[in-house]
C-alpha cells in the first residue's frame, strides 16, 4: 500500500467538457428543456464493537502488518485492503466507523488493530459496500479513505476526507429556526413571469441530491421543463385525463372521484385560460429513473424526499414551490401523460414525481393552524 503514514488520495473531480457536473459522489443528472439557444445538443446538462481480546506481541493476523506503536503503547497495524485505507498513525481505535457502517462491514480483529473488512460467507464486504462514506466522515482524525468499489456507479469518486466538505458548526441553525422554517413553509399558487437563473436551479438540485435515497441508491434524475409550450402540453394531458374519468372506472389503478378531487374546478379554470395544473410556475421539475422503481420498498418515496429538500432549499433563494399532485396522478393513470413526458426523457426512463417553482407573487404573513398531533406512546 506504499508509505504506512500516507492516506491514498482521490483526485478532485472537475467539470468536464461534456457538460457533466462532477462532485465527490454521484453525478448530478439534469435534463433541461427551456427552448434556449445555448442547449447541449441533446438538451441535457450533465445527478457495538467486536474487539477480540488481543495481546501485545501476538503476530498480526493474515493480511495485516505491524506499522508501529501508537499512543499508550497500543500496537498499530495496517491492513492491505482493496476498498478502503486506514492511516494507522492517525487511527485512534475508537471504533466509530464500526458503529456507523450500515451493514457492519468493518471489524477490529484485536484491541490494537485498525479496522479491516469483516469476513462474510456470502458476498464480501467490498461487494456490499454502498459507498455512503459514513465511515470516512465520522472519523475524528481523518484516518480512513474509502475507494470506489468495482460495482459502484461509474461516477463515484470514492470518499477521501481531504476532498469532502467539513461540517461547520457556525452554520448550524437553532431549533427555533428549524421549527419556524418548517411550520412557515407554504405552497405557492401565484408566480411572477420571471425565470430563475439556471445557475440557481443547479445549486438547488446540488443540495437536493443529498437527500436520503435508501441503500445510497441515488437513482433519482432530474428533468427541468421551462419552455411554456412544453408546460402547457403537459398540463393539457392532465385535463384530458380528468375529463376522461368523470365516471368511476374499474380499469384505473386508483379510485378517482371527479368532483371529490375537485377535478371539475381544475378543468373549468384550465379551459378559462388559467394554469390550474402547474399554477403558472415558470419551471417544473420532474424526477425520473429506471422503470419498476414504484415497486421497490423505498422506490417512489426517495423522489418525494428529494423534492422536499428542493422545496426547503428554494425558500432560502426566495422561491416558491407547488407539489404537482394532479400531474403525478395522471402519470400513474393516464397513458397520454406518460407518453408526453416520455418524449422529454431518455429512452426507457420513467417519471415518478414532480414539483413546480418560481418567484412567488405573494408573501405569506402568518402560520395557519393545523390539527394537533395524534401520538400513541408505548
Amino acid at each position: 500500500m506504499g508509505n504506512q503514514n500516507q492516506i491514498a488520495s482521490v483526485p478532485r473531480p472537475v467539470a468536464g467538457a461534456d457538460g457533466v457536473l462532477h462532485a465527490v459522489g454521484h453525478v448530478i443528472q439534469i435534463r433541461v428543456t427551456d427552448g434556449g439557444a445555448d442547449h447541449h445538443p441533446e438538451g441535457t446538462v450533465r445527478e457495538s464493537l467486536d474487539r477480540s481480546s488481543g495481546l501485545h506481541g501476538v503476530p498480526p493476523p493474515k493480511g495485516e502488518r505491524l506499522v508501529g506503536q501508537g499512543a499508550h503503547g497500543v500496537e498499530k497495524r495496517e491492513q492491505d485492503m482493496s476498498f478502503f485505507t486506514v492511516d494507522a498513525e492517525k487511527c485512534t481505535l475508537c471504533g466509530a466507523c464500526l458503529d456507523e457502517c450500515p451493514f457492519a462491514l468493518l471489524e477490529m480483529k484485536t484491541r490494537s488493530s485498525v479496522p479491516t473488512p469483516r469476513e462474510i460467507a456470502v458476498r464480501s464486504a467490498e461487494e456490499r459496500c454502498i459507498n455512503c462514506g459514513h465511515c470516512v466522515v465520522i472519523c475524528a482524525t481523518d484516518a480512513l479513505t474509502l475507494h470506489p468499489t468495482p460495482h459502484a456507479d461509474p461516477s463515484s469518486a470514492g470518499q477521501c476526507p481531504e476532498e469532502l466538505l467539513p461540517i461547520r458548526p457556525e452554520l448550524q441553525v437553532t431549533k427555533e429556526q428549524v421549527a419556524h422554517q418548517l411550520m412557515a413553509r407554504r405552497t405557492h399558487r401565484g408566480y411572477l413571469e420571471r425565470h430563475v437563473p439556471r445557475e440557481t436551479i443547479e445549486e438547488l438540485i446540488n443540495v437536493a441530491r443529498y437527500a436520503p435515497s435508501g441503500h445510497n441508491g441515488q437513482q433519482a434524475k432530474w428533468l427541468v421543463v421551462s419552455d411554456k409550450n412544453e408546460v402547457r402540453a403537459l398540463g393539457q394531458t392532465v385535463v384530458d385525463f380528468m375529463k376522461a374519468v368523470k365516471d368511476p372506472s374499474p380499469d384505473l389503478p386508483f379510485a378517482w372521484d371527479y368532483h371529490g378531487t375537485d377535478s371539475d374546478c381544475i378543468v373549468d379554470l384550465w379551459e378559462s385560460g388559467v394554469d390550474s395544473v402547474f399554477r403558472g410556475a415558470p419551471h417544473t421539475a420532474i424526477l425520473y429513473g429506471d422503470p419498476g422503481m414504484e415497486n421497490l420498498y423505498a422506490g417512489r418515496i426517495q423522489f418525494a424526499i428529494r423534492l422536499t429538500y428542493l422545496e426547503l432549499a428554494a425558500e432560502a433563494e426566495g422561491l416558491g414551490t407547488v407539489w404537482n399532485g394532479f400531474f403525478v396522478a395522471a402519470l400513474q393513470m393516464w397513458p397520454g401523460t406518460r407518453e408526453a413526458v416520455a418524449r422529454l426523457l431518455p429512452e426507457g426512463q420513467v417519471a415518478y414525481d414532480s414539483m413546480s417553482f418560481g418567484y412567488p407573487k405573494n408573501l405569506y404573513r402568518r402560520i395557519p393552524r393545523r390539527n394537533e398531533a395524534s401520538i400513541i406512546w408505548k
